[in-house]
């Protein structure tokens, strides 16, 4: 019964994150990583975001397992997923 309650909580916690999600924007930021892995300020130029907004997409990313932050020395790099890859498919051909 725990185990039901806590996953209906994650399901409405994450619901109520979705809604607040462009999916079209979703959508760029996904391709852009798709390409090759990226660094953060040229992930702001190739999506027309700036960096508070590059920061939620990324931290969003991040926490449904679609992305993956790497921190090098002074620089981070941001990789796509195979179930990356997979969630740009799907979004992708709704688009279609």
């Amino acid at each position: 019964m725990v185990n039901n309650m806590h996953f209906s909580q994650k399901t409405l916690k994450t619901n109520h994150i979705l809604k607040r999600v462009d999916l079209k924007l979703f959508l760029r930021f996904l391709t852009a990583i798709s390409e090759t892995t990226i660094g953060i300020t040229s992930l702001q130029m190739k999506t027309g975001t700036n960096h508070t907004v590059c920061t939620k997409y990324i931290t969003l990313m991040e926490k449904f397992e679609l992305a993956k932050l790497d921190v090098h020395e002074s620089s981070k790099q941001i990789q796509i997923t195979e179930r990356g890859r997979h969630a740009l498919l799907i979004i992708s051909s709704y688009f279609q």
